[in-house]
């Protein structure tokens, strides 16, 4: 079973689904994805793998940052493609949900294998992690017939040490200790079934 993990910023990946990803077994395999360059800020689909990572923001750095190279090298470490969008940090709610539902749309029907979906939660503190949880969760309609299961998880902020969270950007193996540290953590499950009846509700 493929994963796609679609999150709104560089290093949700990490702090949200990155214990699950380190624990996951490859089985299969993501084909390349066509999006269109102005849209993309960074996409790399070198690895034979099974999990696609789909980042909006690019954040407010460019691609030789501390923060981009450590993205990059979490990719490695749970052997995953990725895709960077060109939007930046807090400014999400400027562009109609349209904009981000018709790329998400575009991604998924490119994908071949059947997959999960890892999502932020609709109940995130974070208003952009909000607002991708509701536009994953719009896109995925058309693809009930590919998509296994849907996985919502919160960022976890209580007790979380954001010195350590900033620091972490220098040290890769910080953030793969982070990953286990959340490891146990339960996420929401949507399987297909309950799904059906839930996106009516949207």
């Amino acid at each position: 079973m493929s994963i796609v993990v679609v999150m709104p910023h560089l290093d949700d990946e990490t702090f949200s689904c990155g214990g699950m990803l380190l624990e996951h077994k490859r089985n299969s395999f993501i084909n390349k994805i066509r999006i269109d360059n102005e849209l993309c800020y960074s996409k790399d689909f070198s690895l034979d793998s099974d999990v696609l990572i789909v980042t909006f923001c690019k954040g407010r750095v460019n691609e030789n940052s501390e923060r981009f190279k450590t993205f990059k090298e979490f990719c490695i470490a749970v052997n995953a493609n990725h895709i960077v969008l060109n939007f930046n940090d807090l400014e999400l709610y400027k562009k109609p949900h349209n904009v981000y539902i018709d790329i998400l749309t575009n991604i998924f029907s490119q994908i071949k294998s059947d997959f999960e979906v890892y999502i932020p939660s609709e109940n995130d503190l974070h208003q952009e992690h909000r607002l991708i949880s509701q536009c994953v969760k719009i896109a995925c309609r058309r693809y009930l017939d590919k998509i296994s299961r849907i996985l919502e998880f919160k960022q976890p902020f209580e007790n979380f040490d954001h010195s350590e969270y900033q620091n972490s950007f220098k040290c890769s193996p910080y953030k793969e200790s982070c990953c286990k540290r959340y490891k146990e953590q339960q996420p929401l499950y949507y399987d297909k079934e309950f799904y059906r009846v839930l996106h009516f509700k949207l």
